[in-house]
């Protein structure tokens, strides 16, 4: 095959920059994989980072295959609860993303923004953990890994308040049906507030049928309670994730699904 120089368009601090690279020889107009101008690790990265518009910026500039959906536009309700619940539906949002890297391979990212919009502290409220997931249709795709070294997640905090908790991220299972994982928020009473954070969770699946209309699904899950309760959110695995509340517990779901 004959080979071409390509430039690299990327996001710089001072705007857009050019970096010279080699690329493949593709017919104008084709979209190409993000791994054949050597982007795929820093679109990774940014997709992780919530940093969405800088990775759309450099994928479109790129000519790369991608899509990216979001709640934000069709979330613009309040969840409607007061005593227990501590983020609210209504000013969180999740994102969902599919980027072409190479041959069958596509990076799957969903990354949830959780905030308290208008809320104010509850000191009574007891925290529960919440739950996140990656799922797919099997059929589909499939995981070229289904072990720790193809997970990517972490969380964010947006704000710094003294003395405000932490926020961590765990990985339940890795099945060939996706991934399930849960924030723990400790099931006490914690005051000052857990901050507004930002979760993301991402892995590298591989295509097995080039079906135009069948990507995966990235769910968050807010799970509270106006008592303590010991038990918390569990998982159940194929078709896809599903994410299951304790009996008294309430919450509400965030969820977006992207195709390639």
């Amino acid at each position: 095959m004959v080979n071409r120089r390509r430039v690299i368009k990327t996001v710089g601090s001072l705007g857009t920059m050019s970096v010279v690279g080699t690329a493949s020889a593709s017919k104008k107009g084709e979209k190409i994989p993000a791994a054949e101008v050597g982007l795929d690790e820093e679109i990774a990265r940014l997709l992780r980072e919530n940093k969405t518009e800088k990775a759309r910026i450099i994928l479109e500039n790129n000519n790369i295959k991608y899509s990216i959906s979001s709640s934000q536009r069709r979330n613009n309700t309040r969840s409607g609860y007061t005593t227990a619940d501590y983020y609210d539906k209504g000013d969180s949002t999740v994102y969902a993303s599919l980027v072409h890297r190479e041959d069958d391979r596509w990076l799957a990212t969903g990354v949830a923004d959780l905030n308290w919009g208008e809320k104010s502290w509850t000191k009574s409220a007891n925290t529960m953990n919440d739950g996140f997931s990656l799922g797919w249709d099997n059929s589909h795709w499939t995981s070229p890994d289904r072990t720790r070294d193809n997970i990517w997640y972490g969380v964010y905090k947006k704000e710094e308040v003294p003395g405000n908790p932490d926020v961590i991220a765990s990985i339940d299972e890795y099945t060939r049906h996706g991934i399930g994982g849960e924030v723990e928020l400790d099931g006490k009473q914690v005051e000052p507030k857990y901050p507004n954070f930002s979760l993301n969770l991402q892995t590298d699946i591989l295509r097995t049928d080039p079906h135009p209309e069948v990507g995966f699904t990235f769910r968050y899950k807010h799970s509270f309670a106006a008592i303590g309760l010991s038990s918390s959110i569990s998982f159940s695995y194929g078709p896809g994730v599903v994410m299951k509340v304790p009996r008294l517990a309430d919450s509400w779901m965030l969820e977006e699904s992207v195709d390639p």
